[in-house]
């Protein structure tokens, strides 16, 4: 049986009591990602997410869709160190559920977890493309600061990259989101002040032929 969870959603910005201290129910201090990108359009994400818990809780859920910009992607491997937790899928997400009905969380705490995303083939003969979502515009509340690593399996070419920030489907970068890339294999991106439903996608067209043994589900 599922461990219902109160995980309520921080308003950025924030209440605060007479003394300057934060009341929200909850506040997500950083969200720092490390993604490892394969060859065959496969990505490692390790996430640590700090929070703080102004109200006792027992933990946070991160829904993973399995559904990108219209092409399947095969969402497994779910892991976390920091927690107890339940993987499932549920309603086209892959859900982490991470916490205890048995423990009460108080204060800081830092979630550390992880999971594999798998691209299917797009058939386009044409180009293959980097198209990954970096940050979620469904987390539950506002992030105030952000890194994001991204390891490529081969070098790209920097004029082809494109970060954007904002709620889905945003085609913009916002001046709280920065991006570099070093030339070889790495991209690093920093934020700060996300809102909520604020994520950030990266996304780079790449010649035909970068994807090698890439996942096609007519086998």
């Amino acid at each position: 049986m599922a461990v219902v969870f109160a995980v309520p959603a921080g308003v950025f910005g924030g209440e605060y009591d007479e003394e300057g201290n934060r009341i929200d129910a909850r506040v997500t201090e950083y969200f720092n990602v490390d993604i490892d990108v394969h060859e065959n359009n496969s990505y490692d994400f390790t996430e640590r997410v700090g929070t703080v818990f102004n109200t006792p809780g027992h933990g946070i859920f991160r829904y993973i869709p399995k559904t990108w910009d219209g092409i399947d992607e095969d969402v497994a491997g779910g892991w976390c160190s920091s927690d107890d937790l339940d993987a499932y899928t549920e309603s086209g997400s892959y859900v982490l559920q991470m916490g205890s009905e048995d423990r009460v969380i108080s204060g800081k705490h830092e979630f550390t977890y992880g999971y594999n995303i798998t691209m299917r083939d797009d058939r386009d003969t044409s180009r293959d493309t980097l198209y990954v979502d970096l940050i979620p515009t469904n987390w539950q509340t506002p992030i105030e600061a952000a890194e994001i690593t991204v390891r490529l399996p081969k070098a790209i070419d920097k004029d082809s990259i494109k970060v954007y920030s904002g709620d889905t489907g945003t085609e913009t970068l916002s001046e709280k989101v920065s991006w570099k890339y070093d030339g070889k294999k790495k991209i690093t991106v920093k934020a700060k002040d996300l809102n909520l439903r604020e994520g950030i996608t990266l996304f780079a067209e790449l010649p035909e032929g970068y994807w090698v043994g890439q996942y096609n589900s007519d086998g």
